[in-house]
């Protein structure tokens, strides 16, 4: 999953946390496989852009975000 750009902070900031994803085929099927409805990637999208937000639904699924590594899960 090609991320394009994102903002995780700690303690006040965290409620900024963003990551945003190409929106896209291979990124739409990426997201289907971490377990996403697709009423839950609807969600991600945004009227005005070509890309997801994907970082609130994937934590709430169980998933962590790194810089070096993407999405996870332990």
């Amino acid at each position: 999953m090609k991320i394009e750009d994102f903002l995780i902070g700690t303690d006040e900031l965290a409620e900024f946390n963003y990551v945003l994803v190409a929106d896209n085929e291979e990124t739409v099927s990426e997201l289907r496989e971490m377990g996403c409805s697709d009423d839950e990637i609807s969600s991600m999208r945004s009227e005005d852009d070509n890309f997801l937000e994907a970082y609130r639904v994937l934590c709430g699924k169980g998933y962590t975000f790194s810089v070096d590594r993407g999405f996870y899960k332990e």
